[in-house]
């Protein structure tokens, strides 16, 4: 590629590329603090982290797809704005209305992004054949069946409250025999099951349906393995939380 001139990720056309988000802007809105900075832990396994002014991007789309993104990913901003109403004991879920369609190709198209840039962030998000099939989708503004690349959304909590300002880097894992990467960001923690053989009743009942309803779980960082880690090492390197996160 010279310049910022390539061919686009999704149309598979020759053209300019515009300087396109892999999570949209609106998501960091409530990440930011007064200097217009958010914590990014860039490495799960080390706890090293940064303090970005924007969100990452990369040169992937033309203009036309971006426009054509734009569409579905700005209707699924009122998620990340909106105060969802707290969990009632002894549930640890609460149910959202969304627009199933749209906050579906949202989801995929983070997925997608993640696993086409060369953005350092996002190094071990690697999905093989799977890009294809995403780019079809997207192109085709399709989004597919509720367990195709499912996706569970926690609210991430600590100590009781929510807890939204940083992002961490997107990792695999395989529990239970699945394939699934973990997206932490905005306040909220997303599981993708980018397999789905023999996916439990639960996990299915976890994805968004085609009615439009999710239950929206409740993730605290205490019980989260891999996050509350990641943050006991960043303790080390005085992190912004590292005086109220001690090592547990």
């Amino acid at each position: 590629m010279k310049g910022n001139v390539g061919i686009c990720h999704l149309c598979d056309k020759s053209g300019k590329l515009c300087h396109s988000h892999i999570i949209p802007e609106f998501c960091y809105r409530g990440m930011y603090d007064q200097d217009h900075r958010f914590y990014s832990l860039d490495d799960l396994k080390t706890g090293l982290y940064s303090q970005p002014r924007k969100g990452f991007r990369d040169y992937l789309l033309c203009a036309r797809c971006e426009t054509h993104c734009s569409l579905f990913e700005s209707k699924a901003a009122p998620f990340f704005s909106a105060c969802h109403p707290p969990s009632q004991p002894p549930r640890k879920s609460v149910d959202v209305q969304l627009d199933y369609k749209n906050f579906r190709l949202f989801l995929l198209s983070v997925l997608w992004r993640s696993s086409i840039t060369e953005h350092p962030f996002f190094e071990h998000v690697d999905l093989g054949p799977h890009e294809e099939v995403l780019r079809q989708m997207l192109l085709q503004s399709d989004p597919g069946d509720p367990d195709q690349y499912g996706c569970t959304v926690c609210r991430l909590k600590f100590q009781g409250q929510d807890f939204r300002d940083f992002a961490v880097q997107p990792t695999p894992a395989r529990p239970n025999g699945h394939n699934i990467y973990r997206f932490t960001y905005a306040g909220f923690v997303f599981f993708y099951y980018i397999s789905r053989h023999a996916l439990s009743l639960g996990a299915r009942r976890s994805f968004i349906q085609r009615n439009g309803q999710m239950v929206l779980m409740d993730g605290h960082l205490e019980e989260l393995t891999f996050l509350r880690d990641t943050w006991n090492q960043s303790c080390k390197i005085k992190v912004k939380y590292g005086s109220v996160l001690r090592k547990t």
